[in-house]
């Protein structure tokens, strides 16, 4: 019987069945978790988690989360235990929060750290930030740090590096799409109504021609993501200009000329009297500076003449007196007309009065005067030989 007895322990250890040992949970859903040790004949304990290790490039923590994963277990994996026992779950909730992983180092893609983010139940809002280190589309930083405890759901800032935006004023339309396109950028042309022009300075254009970019959004040294639509404000046939400032300082006419055009304008020349400014200097200019205008307009520009004062001690002077004062002071007489009762052979009057500023070789009218009656034989002599003048001077 004693016999028999200790076979049959030595039967029941052989033949029993072995303690069942844990496998490792973390990371499948607690449906099939449960399931799996139902079939060990094991009870499963839910245990909602607090916060969970999220780490898709490593082996720290989860790989993806997802609401109703399991996220750790208690006895570990590899563990033995009887029959019957409890392996305690810890279950992601929808209120569980998670570490924010690390998806700067590296400098990752932008579209790698946005995965790893989205495996961590995270999402990505991308920044671009202007730098010369770094290629554009890679991330610079992360504006949560790595490490720091957030909801499931939370939205992760990350600085990529931008395309850098040139300036691009002046060139012409099309290579500045070809420059964009090769970094990655759409265009959108935009037809400039008005442009500043001003190649003298730094408040517009050096030039204008249609084609051109005048203008552009964002600004130049701007760092956009890549793909973003940079708008290019473009001069047309039909776009307007401001007049430049042509007048002020007084500029040789040439010069005037070439800034007119090169804001595609048009300047002519109207020769002014004047002793103040030196010949051949613009004086002013008709359209002020400013003022919009249709690309091709004509702005007339006052330019500084050779000038003289009209003498004086013209007037009640012999005529031959006052032809050589006249012709000395670099002008021209025309004698024209007599007036009777005025002292005969002298200067009754003359146009532009004396002392007035005139160009020189401008003509000046002379007024002479003849004694006696008008039908008088002195006086009729007298008119006809001005009147000779007249014609002969």
């Amino acid at each position: 019987a004693v016999v028999v007895g200790v076979g049959g322990v030595i039967a029941w250890i052989i033949l029993r069945p072995k303690d069942p040992v844990l496998a490792d949970y973390t990371g499948r859903s607690l449906t099939s978790v449960q399931q799996q040790l139902e079939s060990q004949r094991l009870v499963g304990q839910n245990s909602p988690q607090d916060v969970v290790i999220c780490d898709p490039t490593g082996e720290t923590g989860l790989s993806t989360i997802e609401p109703g994963m399991v996220a750790g277990q208690s006895p570990e994996p590899g563990k033995a235990v009887e029959p019957r026992s409890t392996v305690q779950l810890l279950v992601v909730e929808d209120s569980t929060q998670v570490q924010v992983p690390d998806v700067q180092t590296g400098n990752p893609a932008f579209e790698t750290a946005q995965q790893i983010l989205a495996d961590c139940s995270l999402t990505a809002q991308t920044t671009p930030r202007a730098t010369l280190d770094i290629t554009p589309g890679l991330v610079v930083e992360q504006a949560i740090a790595s490490g720091e405890t957030v909801a499931l759901g939370t939205e992760v800032e990350l600085f990529v590096a931008g395309e850098l935006v040139a300036d691009y004023k002046g060139r012409s339309l099309t290579s500045v799409q070809q420059q964009l396109e090769s970094q990655r950028l759409n265009v959108q042309n935009s037809p400039q109504d008005v442009v500043i022009c001003d190649p003298t300075g730094d408040t517009g254009l050096s030039t204008i021609e249609p084609g051109m970019v005048a203008g552009q959004s964002p600004e130049p040294g701007q760092a956009v993501e890549p793909r973003s639509t940079v708008q290019l404000f473009v001069v047309e046939d039909s776009t307007q200009v401001q007049v430049p400032d042509v007048q002020t300082g007084n500029p040789t006419f040439e010069s005037a000329q070439q800034i007119l055009t090169d804001c595609s304008l048009t300047a002519q020349s109207t020769p002014r009297a004047t002793l103040d400014i030196t010949p051949g200097l613009v004086v002013e200019q008709a359209i002020a500076s400013g003022e919009t205008v249709a690309l091709g307009t004509e702005v007339k520009l006052a330019v500084a003449g050779e000038s003289v004062e009209v003498p004086d001690n013209i007037v009640n002077q012999p005529l031959d007196d006052a032809k050589k004062a006249i012709e000395n002071a670099g002008l021209i007489y025309q004698i024209s007309e007599s007036v009777r009762g005025a002292s005969e052979q002298h200067v009754h009057s003359i146009s532009p009065s004396s002392g007035t500023v005139v160009l020189r070789n401008s003509q000046i009218t002379v007024n002479v005067g003849c004694s006696g009656s008008i039908s008088s034989v002195a006086y009729v002599s007298c008119y006809w030989r001005y009147r000779d003048l007249l014609v002969n001077p």
